[in-house]
């Protein structure tokens, strides 16, 4: 799970603009990381949905809170690192290529739901499905990765708004972007 460095950059520039504290100074990294934590950050874009459908056959073959076993199985995201970054949501990226045409391209929508809907539920310690801004708020408050889903691009919806309004009432929250 990649931080963009634009919002490391705004953390640290938040940091060196914000007032002088009584006592020690903090270090420029314990003050990024307490506005982190006062000003959530979530990621907008993660296809590790898609990589765990190509590389493990939609299977989560392994755990997302073991960074070496993340990193020997090919993935670049785990909770481990989420959780030391300060990330507090991420959109799960629905994704598929473009010459995935139809309804194959809306069926490996469909698995990539469902990957998000496993996962959730497998680490529902530290994660949560959310569906509203309240289901984001709810899960930041409890300590947990807010995690929302949004379709990328027209190919996985057949190019075909009532295939995104019926995906929508399947998943009772998925965006499009």
């Amino acid at each position: 799970m990649k931080r963009p460095v634009s919002a490391v950059l705004f953390a640290l520039g938040l940091a060196a603009a914000a007032p002088a504290l009584a006592g020690p100074a903090p270090s420029v990294i314990e003050h990024a990381r307490a506005i982190l934590k006062a000003q959530p950050v979530i990621d907008g874009h993660n296809d590790l949905p898609w990589a765990i459908r190509e590389k493990s056959k939609g299977k989560m073959m392994v755990d997302f809170n073991n960074e070496g076993a993340v990193r020997a199985a090919g993935f670049d995201t785990d909770l481990a690192r989420a959780r030391r970054g300060g990330l507090s949501g991420q959109f799960w990226s629905l994704w598929v290529p473009g010459e995935l045409k139809g309804p194959q391209a809306t069926t490996a929508v469909i698995k990539q739901m469902d990957i998000v809907r496993r996962m959730t539920a497998r680490y529902s310690d530290q994660m949560a499905l959310c569906l509203t801004a309240d289901d984001v708020a709810r899960a930041q408050g409890a300590g947990k990765l807010a995690s929302l889903m949004g379709v990328e691009g027209g190919e996985g919806i057949d190019d075909s708004l009532e295939v995104l309004r019926q995906l929508q009432g399947v998943s009772d929250g998925l965006r499009f972007f």
